[in-house]
């Protein structure tokens, strides 16, 4: 799952190295962009975040942990 999660937010950025504790928009990254890295995690992976939780969630790192969560919560539904 990390490198997938990685793949989008480099495809996402256009950036070819992220720093993973840097926020989404200490990256340069607008809120277009963040729509853009949520409908990809949903095509790839399934799992849906809200745009609410990247405003909690904005780092590389935090976005790992949350997704790593939320799929085990739909393996054991």
């Amino acid at each position: 799952m990390e490198e997938r999660l990685l793949a989008i937010w480099v495809d996402v950025s256009q950036l070819d190295n992220i720093d993973r504790n840097m926020s989404i928009f200490e990256l340069g990254l607008d809120s277009i962009k963040v729509i853009d890295i949520s409908e990809q995690i949903y095509n790839e992976m399934k799992i849906r975040l809200e745009w609410e939780e990247f405003n909690v969630i904005s780092t590389f790192n935090d976005t790992l942990k949350l997704l790593n969560e939320k799929k085990e919560l739909l393996e054991t539904a």
